[in-house]
């Protein structure tokens, strides 16, 4: 059913049509749903564009003086983005291009199809101990193969 009526506010006299269809209410509820999700995704989007932007005091290009310190060494464990699954050669691999960038020695400890508990397990091994305990800088990658990984796929107590 399809109501009609007209509202009086003020000297507005306004006319408004009321569906009283369930079908069309839960059509209309979810079309309103999508509309609202995807104005929430645009207005999130801009904040953290915005976010981002904040004052003009930002250094760019190569950084070429340190501290008089022997050696960097900067030391990467965790899963496939870490380790660079999918690149044709490791000197594409984010990791070697910033390392290289700072002039820094990188010991990469990922492995491509870690999850987050493989990941904590090999934090137990003596190589991966042994690096973290004499880096510079720690880079972690976790959770890109948990999150593009079938629903159920993983191990939920990790």
């Amino acid at each position: 059913k399809i109501r009609y009526g007209v509202y009086r506010i003020g000297f507005l006299h306004i006319g408004a049509l009321s569906a009283q269809n369930t079908e069309c209410n839960k059509k209309c509820r979810g079309a309103h749903m999508k509309k609202l999700f995807k104005m929430s995704a645009v207005i999130l989007f801009v904040l953290i564009v915005f976010s981002a932007c904040g004052r003009n005091e930002s250094v760019s290009g190569k950084i070429t003086s340190f501290p008089p310190y022997g050696e960097r060494v900067v030391t990467a464990i965790g899963d496939s983005i870490a380790a660079g699954y999918g690149l044709d050669s490791q000197e594409d691999n984010y990791l070697t291009l910033f390392s290289d960038n700072i002039g820094a020695v990188l010991n990469n400890d990922a492995v491509s199809g870690y999850d987050s508990g493989e990941v904590l397990k090999s934090l137990s091994d003596e190589k991966t101990a042994a690096d973290i305990k004499n880096a510079d800088a720690i880079v972690v990658s976790v959770g890109g193969n948990v999150f593009f990984s079938p629903q159920g796929h993983y191990d939920r107590r990790t």
